[in-house]
């Protein structure tokens, strides 16, 4: 529940500051540390962004989880917005 404080945090804040790298990269890690359907989408925002951005280390650093796989908490059912 921590962590789901701090991303949601973290993307608020990207948000406001128009911080977009940082917001990437906060989607990533929850699309990495959550799963199913909506770790898919943050993965999915994450590499929509880094793609945008030209950030190609972190989309090679995103490996298998910006295919579509996931990791290992459940998905929270109110989630972040993402």
């Amino acid at each position: 529940r921590k962590a789901w404080a701090w991303w949601d945090k973290s993307v608020k804040t990207g948000r406001e500051l128009g911080a977009r790298t940082e917001l990437a990269r906060t989607l990533a890690e929850i699309g990495k540390r959550t799963s199913g359907a909506a770790a898919a989408e943050y993965l999915r925002k994450a590499r929509d962004l880094f793609e945008e951005l030209g950030l190609d280390e972190d989309l090679r650093d995103l490996g298998p989880f910006g295919e579509g796989r996931t990791a290992r908490a459940p998905a929270r059912k109110d989630g972040v917005d993402g």
